[in-house]
Formats: structure tokens, C-alpha cells, sequence
């Protein structure tokens, strides 16, 4: 299936209510978490070993080097360290666009439907942020509509990525949670696997973090280990 063709225009921005949770959210998780049960970090601490480490293939650097040079010659597990890693990188919380201040722009230009003004800042974000989600995802799909060519292989880093997240979990249950780093990456997955619309909530368990969207009596379980840094 072409995960592209399921996804819809994303709404207008995040309200200033749900800003204001997730700043709370991370700040108060990070908080607890970092003085509790060490084992909820386990998946975070082997990234951070492994992208933190010169030696290491997947140095997060040499990967962004790659990415940026050689960007048709990225794998699957290069764009997996990329993601994860890149919580190590900043003190965002997951905040896409603390990190990015033309975000703001690109999602009105995107909600807006005018691709010529926001394509040239999603170059501009990923060229920062190469594994960002929404961005690319949104780019993508504004380069096939303005019928420009895909220059920086975004169609298959997008589904490179979009695989690498979904082989953390099938997000049936907190145990099998989709693991992901930056808090609005669940609305792009959840459109991916059909699960459109539903309701969120925030949940926790057993010292982690999650996004639960519920929908005609079924959930889909993210963890937001962006919360855990």
C-alpha cells in the first residue's frame, strides 16, 4: 500500500492547550523518570551508546554526513539510529519546533495548501532535522502535487523511516508500544496503518510514557520516549 496516499492535510496548528500539556508532559516525566526505575531507558540508553560513540558505524554524525551526501544510499537501520539518536542531539523534549523555527510557517503554508512557499522550508527543516516526520512526510507529498522531482529521495527515506519505527512495535499494547521521538510523529503513524481519527490520551505505566488513540472500541499504544531525555 502507498502509506502516502493515506495520510490527510494535517489540521491547523497545535492549540496553546496542548503546547502547554506537552512542555508538562516531558518536564514532569523526565523529571520522575530520571530518579526511578532505571529499566524504562534501556532502549534509549543502547541508542544513545551507540550514536554517541566516534567508533561506531552509527555515529550519529557520520550518519547525518550520509544522509546529506549520499542521501540514495542511506539504509533502513542507518535511518533507524538517525530517528532515535537524534534524541541526544538537543534538549528539544520532542518538540519539533523548538528546534525549527520555520515549522510554524511550514505547517500554515501546508493547512494552506501552498506548496511553493512551504517546499523550500521543508528543505530548509530537513536539512536540520533529516528524519523529521511530519515534515517530510508533508514535503513529500507537496513535491508530487507541485509535480516537482524529488531530488533529495524523500519518497524512500519517508518509507525507510516509517518502517524502521514500525519494527518497534505493533502498537496493540503498552508491551508492544510503537516507539517514537518527537511527540507529533503518532498522528502520521496511526494514518499510515488506516487508524484515522479516534481520541488521544495520555497514559503511563510501569515508569513510561504513552499516547493512546482509541477509536470505535480499539487502541493504538505509542511510547513517547522523547519524554524519558
Amino acid at each position: 500500500m502507498d502509506t502516502l496516499s493515506v495520510i490527510v492535510r494535517p489540521k491547523p496548528n497545535m492549540t496553546n492547550t496542548k503546547i502547554f500539556l506537552l512542555f508538562f508532559y516531558s518536564l514532569t516525566f523526565g523529571f520522575t523518570f530520571g530518579q526511578t526505575n532505571e529499566t524504562s531507558k534501556t532502549f534509549n540508553s543502547k541508542i544513545k551508546d551507540l550514536v554517541k560513540d566516534s567508533s561506531s558505524q552509527f555515529y550519529y554524525p557520520t550518519l547525518l554526513n550520509k544522509i546529506k551526501s549520499q542521501p540514495n544510499s542511506i539504509t533502513k537501520e542507518e535511518i533507524y539510529y538517525l530517528y532515535y539518536g537524534q534524541l541526544f542531539q538537543t534538549k528539544r523534549k520532542g518538540l519539533t519546533f523548538v528546534d525549527n523555527p520555520e515549522y510554524g510557517d511550514f505547517m500554515k503554508n501546508i493547512v494552506g495548501k501552498k506548496c511553493n512557499k512551504a517546499i523550500p522550508l521543508g528543505y530548509k527543516i530537513l536539512n536540520r532535522s533529516p528524519v523529521q516526520l511530519t515534515t517530510l512526510l508533508h514535503t513529500n507529498i507537496c513535491l508530487k502535487d507541485a509535480e516537482q522531482k524529488d531530488t533529495m529521495n524523500l519518497t524512500n527515506r519517508y518509507q525507510l523511516l516509517l518502517d524502521a519505527i514500525l519494527s518497534t512495535g505493533d502498537g496493540s499494547t503498552k508491551e508492544t508500544a510503537i516507539k517514537i521521538a518527537n511527540s507529533e510523529d503518532d498522528e502520521i503513524i496511526k494514518g499510515a496503518m488506516g487508524f484515522l481519527g479516534g481520541q488521544e490520551m495520555l497514559d503511563t505505566g510501569n515508569n513510561k510514557a504513552f499516547s493512546v488513540w482509541t477509536k470505535d472500541g480499539k487502541k493504538l499504544y505509542f511510547e513517547d520516549i522523547w519524554a524519558y531525555e
